[in-house]
C-alpha cells in the first residue's frame, strides 16, 4: 500500500445533524456489561479530542444454517 496515507484533522467535527440513538446492548451478543474504569486513572492533560472510526460489523445477523 505505498499510495496509502493517514489523514489527521485538527478541528472538532460538527455532528449536530447526526441523531444520537441509544442502543440497548443488553439484548445483543455482548450481554449486559459494565465499563470498568480504573480508580487510579491519571488527570487528562492537553486539549479534548474526538476519535472517529468506521466499522463494518454484522454481529452475526447473516448466519447461514445448513
Amino acid at each position: 500500500m505505498r499510495h496509502a496515507s493517514i489523514r489527521i484533522r485538527t478541528e472538532e467535527p460538527d455532528y449536530s445533524d447526526v441523531p444520537n440513538i441509544e442502543h440497548d446492548w443488553s439484548r445483543s451478543v455482548y450481554g449486559n456489561l459494565k465499563e470498568i474504569i480504573p480508580h487510579d486513572i491519571p488527570t487528562p492533560l492537553g486539549k479534548y479530542i474526538t476519535i472517529v472510526h468506521y466499522v463494518n460489523a454484522n454481529s452475526m445477523h447473516d448466519i447461514a444454517i445448513g
